[in-house]
């Protein structure tokens, strides 16, 4: 199994330098999202453990909402991002840096498979008509 870099803002800073598609605080907030899924996912236990791209996808829609509110996809845009396939994307990127550790079983495509990002990002400030 690969080893993981220590300094994980580190190897975002090096995946936004090989692949600047996307901004360098785009490759920051998911090293954020990947951490917060890890503590909701494994809550108490020691240890990094596999993350599905369900649990990445839904922590990073959860935490941008927080962080963003109703602008959340205004920031998407300035950072590079359309769909959840690019989050699949830099995640791999990560990957390649040695920020996140792939399972044998983890393809990128996962993140395509995703509800779209404005259901997922724009539908909490959707009020329902009378």
């Amino acid at each position: 199994m690969p080893r993981v870099k220590v300094d994980m803002y580190e190897s975002a800073e090096e995946a936004a330098l090989r692949h600047p598609e996307y901004h360098q605080d785009f490759y920051t907030f998911l090293c954020e999202v990947v951490m917060t899924a890890q503590d909701i996912a494994y809550r108490g236990e020691a240890g990094r453990r596999h993350l599905s791209s369900s649990d990445i996808y839904l922590t990073f829609c959860s935490l941008i909402q927080r962080q963003y509110g109703p602008f959340a996809m205004a920031m998407m845009t300035f950072w590079g991002v359309k769909t959840p396939g690019d989050i699949g994307q830099a995640i791999f990127y990560l990957v390649e840096e040695g920020a996140v550790v792939q399972a044998k079983h983890d393809k990128k495509e996962d993140f395509s498979r995703l509800p779209a990002l404005e259901v997922m990002l724009d539908l909490p400030f959707h009020t329902p008509s009378p």
